[in-house]
């Protein structure tokens, strides 16, 4: 258990190798000589780094039979673990928007922890129900900072917080994101069973929903470098994403230039990495951004 926190804290400073060295071992370690849902916590953990290398079949095969052996164990969260892994695949695909409503069935099943309250609002804003998670954030008070429990999942909450003020075009909610995240730029958002990527990614959403697109595309670009220097092609792909979907709203004819430039890479890249719903994606903005 001890390699499992190891993991989380390498990860959340941007060591992934190392992260991954420690969780190799966790794992190493208790197929010998530990109880079951300790062996089943480490599979968990390492799922993760299938993603990383763009294995994404293997890791959803792997989610799915880990739940298996959750249930026979009798692992009371097995089904959060398994969920939560479910929801990083479908991020990196594209298709997070359809799992909104069972984000909010995890939720409901676990109240206390804000990280599945902000899951919910933002897989429904992913799903075009921008309705629908407003009233979320409305209802368990998402844009107070001062009201979350202060845990080690609240980082990642904020930051799933600071993605959804630009997917709801929130200055307000992007603000409130932005007080939260600011002191800790210099590291990286760990879910413990997923890296999201530093920090600067969701304080370049939390900026630009606030209107400062110069701002968001510096840290942009800054969070694409720390990417491409440890190879993760999913991430930039669905950095790309949101990057594009910021700059489009400027009044400036180059950042909308640029963002277009982005969606017709992305588009181009999804379709590569064999990511349809991702190239739809792309797609679908391209035709919103107004050629210049």
């Amino acid at each position: 258990i001890s390699r499992v926190f190891a993991n989380v804290s390498y990860s959340m400073i941007g060591d992934l190798d190392t992260a991954e060295r420690f969780i190799t071992e966790g794992v190493e370690v208790a197929q010998s000589d530990c109880p079951p849902f300790v062996l089943a916590l480490c599979q968990a953990n390492a799922v993760q780094y299938l993603l990383y290398r763009g294995r994404l079949a293997e890791a959803s095969r792997t989610n799915d039979e880990l739940l298996g052996v959750y249930q026979q164990i009798g692992m009371t969260d097995g089904e959060q673990w398994w969920g939560a892994i479910a929801m990083t695949i479908a991020l990196v695909e594209g298709s997070v928007g359809d799992l909104a409503d069972a984000a909010g069935q995890l939720a409901e099943q676990y109240p206390a922890a804000s990280a599945w309250r902000c899951t919910h609002a933002l897989t429904l804003a992913e799903a075009g129900r921008l309705d629908e998670a407003r009233e979320v954030v409305a209802q368990f008070a998402l844009n107070h900072p001062e009201r979350f429990c202060r845990d080690e999942l609240v980082l990642s909450a904020w930051a799933y917080v600071g993605v959804l003020a630009l997917r709801l075009d929130d200055p307000r909610l992007g603000e409130a994101a932005e007080a939260v995240l600011r002191p800790y730029e210099q590291l990286w958002v760990s879910l413990q069973i997923y890296n999201w990527g530093p920090v600067t990614w969701m304080l370049a959403t939390a900026v630009a929903a606030q209107g400062r697109y110069d701002e968001a595309d510096l840290l942009f670009a800054h969070t694409d470098d720390l990417l491409a220097e440890r190879g993760l092609a999913l991430h930039r792909n669905l950095l790309a994403l949101y990057r594009a979907t910021a700059l489009a709203r400027s009044e400036s004819t180059a950042l909308r230039r640029q963002a277009r430039d982005l969606a017709i890479a992305g588009a181009e890249n999804s379709g590569q990495l064999g990511l349809d719903r991702m190239r739809q994606h792309f797609d679908d903005l391209l035709g919103s951004i107004p050629r210049p």
